[in-house]
């Protein structure tokens, strides 16, 4: 009998980012400098930086082409390109397509990302944090038999009802605000149902759901107090623990024993 099954043994997770951002860029100069400063720690980590785009500038007069000076944005990659550190004038991004733990991955994120955090928080102030998970779930049947309530529960109000009617591939989408004091919490809920190709050429149906949970600054007004007082680390297992919880709605409580999902996963 055709089931669903989480795209690896123990989870089902193809992605996992945090992004921290700034209220304002870093000034050029010393943007050059974090970034040099960086790259041998995170070089000891197995990332190298990777080829930055060559970027011109056209004088519409003259029709001059001069190269812009290298700069600015910063990629670190793994060698099989499956975790990059990408530290940008007002926002610094992990992410890995190695997700084993929720504790191993903020190891990881501690320390490639807290040493550019720290340097950039001596010139500007964080503005928002965001994590952001892709899991994916394939059915070993084929759209035939295939039976998406073996693995989402229908009546979830994070899935739109007139999508999950159809038949075959659809598209859900689902995005809120909550409002607290001096800030406010962004969800996001996606979930598409599509043919995915196998390396056999067979193609099944699978069903990819994008979460997303983001605490950001409504006002100025005691937006420093309001990182102070949970550090980034504490604030991201804040986001883990509550993504986790809104996931366990979303999706049959069989499929959440099998990810680990009840064990904090």
């Amino acid at each position: 009998m055709a089931d669903f099954r989480p795209i690896f043994p123990a989870h089902a997770i193809e992605r996992c980012s945090v992004t921290v951002a700034f209220n304002s860029e870093v000034p050029e100069k010393a943007m050059k400098r974090i970034v040099a400063d960086a790259t041998p720690k995170v070089a000891g980590l197995g990332l190298q930086e990777g080829r930055q785009p060559i970027g011109f500038q056209v004088d519409a007069l003259s029709g001059k082409i001069t190269p812009l000076e290298k700069g600015g944005p910063a990629n670190f990659v793994s060698s099989d390109n499956r975790q990059q550190l990408a530290l940008m004038p007002n926002a610094i991004t992990w992410a890995t397509q190695q997700y084993v733990r929720w504790g191993q991955f903020k190891s990881q994120f501690d320390k490639v990302a807290s040493y550019a955090i720290e340097q950039y928080e001596t010139l500007v102030s964080i503005s928002s944090v965001q994590l952001e998970y892709w899991d994916r779930f394939i059915w070993t049947g084929d759209w035939d038999d295939f039976d998406v309530a073996q693995l989402l529960k229908p009546s979830s109000p994070l899935i739109s009802p007139k999508a999950v009617a159809a038949r075959k591939e659809w598209h859900s989408h689902i995005g809120w605000f909550e409002d607290a004091e001096h800030s406010r919490r962004l969800w996001n809920v996606n979930v598409d149902v599509v043919g995915l190709a196998e390396a056999t050429g067979v193609s099944r149906p699978s069903v990819g759901i994008y979460t997303m949970a983001r605490d950001q600054m409504s006002a100025v007004r005691g937006q420093q107090d309001f990182f102070e007082s949970k550090p980034v680390t504490s604030r991201l297992d804040l986001l883990h623990a509550e993504l986790n919880e809104m996931f366990k709605g979303l999706i049959c409580s069989d499929m959440c024993r099998r990810i680990g999902l009840e064990t904090g996963g």
